[in-house]
């Protein structure tokens, strides 16, 4: 395998991986979203802006790092699990992209001093 494909493989497998983690996050924070607002509509209703609205407002992805919510959440036994993951989702998204184009950087320097 010549270090372009082995470059060009690694690119693409940090691309998909990166892409699965914002997905998970994604999907884990809609369903945190929609149970807290399903269980809790009248919190939902006066803490989070625009909640029982179609259009996105990043209030309905902060509110549950905020400690009014870890108060409220900690104390529930099926969000507070659910919370926990897309806290740790949301800090794997956000180290997915630093943490893999170091790597890239890495590799293909690597790779650059072989030839």
């Amino acid at each position: 395998m010549s270090a372009e494909q082995v470059f060009g493989a690694f690119t693409i497998c940090f691309c998909l991986l990166t892409f699965g983690v914002w997905l998970a996050t994604f999907l884990r924070s809609h369903r945190l979203f929609y149970r807290f607002r399903e269980k809790y509509p009248e919190v939902a209703k006066t803490e989070i802006p625009h909640a029982f609205e179609i259009n996105a407002h990043p209030e309905k992805f902060l509110y549950f790092f905020r400690s009014k919510s870890v108060e409220l959440l900690r104390r529930d036994v099926t969000l507070w699990p659910l919370r926990q993951q897309v806290k740790r989702l949301a800090i794997l998204s956000g180290l997915m992209p630093v943490l893999g184009f170091l790597a890239l950087a890495a590799l293909g320097i690597f790779l650059a001093s072989r030839q």
